[in-house]
C-alpha cells in the first residue's frame, strides 16, 4: 500500500503540462538571447557580406577568364 497520496491523471494531461513549460522554456531562452546591435554593428556586418560578394566575383572573373563591369579590389588567389 502507498504511504501518500497519489493522484492519477490521463496521459494527454501530462503531455499538454510537458508541451506548456516546454513552450515557457522555449519563450524564455530566446527573450534573454535576443539579438541587439547598434547602427555601426549593422553597417560593419553589411560591409563584411559587401566585401565577399566582391571577392567571389572577383575569383570567378579569374577562374573563368571575364572582365567585370566595375573595379574591385583585387584578391590574392592561391593555386589558379
Amino acid at each position: 500500500m502507498l504511504a501518500g497520496k497519489t493522484t492519477l491523471t490521463s496521459h494527454n494531461e501530462e503531455a499538454e503540462q510537458y508541451t506548456a513549460t516546454g513552450r515557457k522554456m522555449h519563450i524564455a531562452r530566446t527573450a534573454s538571447t535576443a539579438r541587439t546591435e547598434t547602427a555601426a554593428q549593422a553597417r560593419q556586418r553589411q560591409g563584411f557580406w559587401e566585401r565577399a560578394l566582391e571577392a567571389k566575383y572577383y575569383f570567378y572573373s579569374r577562374s573563368f577568364k571575364f572582365e567585370l563591369a566595375e573595379e574591385i579590389e583585387p584578391v590574392l588567389i592561391h593555386n589558379l
